[in-house]
């Protein structure tokens, strides 16, 4: 299950990006899945449950969004997006080795809790892919 592997990135880079900030703690994780990626969703957030533990992402919810596979079509000389895994062109039907989008992961933003209890939002943390 390389989720699980995937999941130790996730928090390691949130907790570089939060290093100079100890006392925040994180209540939500936005993750963007590329189709492609060829990562479980699921596995994903079953792993992150047990490697957050003891973390600052202890108990942060996680929300993850799917990338949908985006190729560039040489006839059509455009960027099409699919609905489905596929690498064909959603117009012409023409396969395309050119994927512009959808075999990444990415940490789209987190938000924090203060001390105080008031959120915050922190915006752009890393990009895993």
């Amino acid at each position: 299950m390389h989720e699980l592997s995937i999941a130790r990135s996730i928090v390691r880079e949130v907790e570089a990006a939060l290093q100079d900030r100890p006392d925040v703690q994180v209540t939500v994780v936005r993750l963007r899945i590329g189709r492609l990626s060829g990562i479980v969703a699921p596995a994903l957030e079953f792993g992150l449950s047990f490697v957050t533990e003891a973390t600052r992402l202890d108990g942060a919810r996680i929300e993850i969004t799917e990338e949908p596979v985006a190729v560039w079509c040489s006839p059509c000389q455009a960027t099409r997006t699919t609905d489905g895994p596929s690498v064909l062109c959603p117009v012409c039907d023409t396969p395309s080795a050119d994927i512009r989008a959808g075999r990444g992961m990415q940490i789209v933003n987190i938000d924090l809790s203060e001390p105080t209890g008031v959120p915050r939002d922190l915006l752009e943390v890393a990009d895993v892919s």
